[in-house]
């Protein structure tokens, strides 16, 4: 498949560029417990992951309660980021290849809060490439909302269009990116939802990515 060159590439975060998973599931767990609530399994928190953390914490806590869980998390995610979050597998490969061959802007699109999603883009030495990052709630709605995406494009300086690539791994991410008319990338195992989506590519990983469609 042909794809039209970027002129800007933007990413989802947790689970396209970063496995945060083990330090989400850890700290969401944290503020649930601490804070009177059933822990979760695994498979619970991956599909928490299509909502921000506030979202979430308000199905559990409701309006009144779910700030001092937030709270909670954040404490004890930022004393394990460091320890448990890491690049996933080829992405800074990606990244470096990307760069090489399109020269253009890279940016961040997450349902994180921005602070979190900040110290782990500094936090795994990506800080420095990343000219845009917008995180949950800086647009007018989150992610499978296309503002988000729609507002990283325009703090670039650019124009919506299929130039702009958006690589992600959910269904949120398949419909923020073709609802900003973006090139819509997602890396995720087969999901009959996403297929359903017809975004422009869909493989299983980043290095299926980088040698049957990208050639890189």
């Amino acid at each position: 498949m042909k794809l039209e060159k970027p002129v800007a590439v933007l990413f989802d975060w947790d689970l396209t560029l970063a496995d945060s998973f083990f330090a989400l599931a850890d700290a969401f767990n944290y503020a649930l417990t601490k804070n009177g609530a059933q822990a979760r399994t695994n498979e619970q928190v991956e599909a928490a992951t299509a909502f921000s953390l506030k979202e979430n914490l308000i199905m559990v806590f409701g309006k009144e309660g779910w700030e001092k869980a937030k709270n909670d998390f954040n404490t004890h995610y930022l004393e394990i980021v460091g320890q448990k979050v890491k690049l996933m597998d080829g992405a800074a490969g990606l990244l470096d290849k990307l760069k090489e061959k399109f020269n253009c802007p890279f940016g961040v699109v997450s349902n994180k809060t921005i602070d979190l999603l900040q110290e782990e883009i500094n936090a795994l030495g990506l800080g420095d490439i990343m000219d845009v990052v917008i995180g949950s709630e800086m647009a007018s709605a989150n992610k499978p909302s296309p503002a988000p995406v729609l507002m990283a494009i325009e703090k670039l300086g650019l124009s919506a269009g299929k130039h702009i690539w958006y690589v992600g791994d959910t269904i949120s991410d398949a419909r923020a990116g073709m609802g900003a008319g973006c090139t819509t990338i997602i890396i995720a195992k087969p999901d009959e939802a996403i297929a359903l989506e017809k975004p422009e590519v869909y493989v299983g990983s980043i290095a299926d990515l980088r040698k049957n469609v990208l050639g890189i």
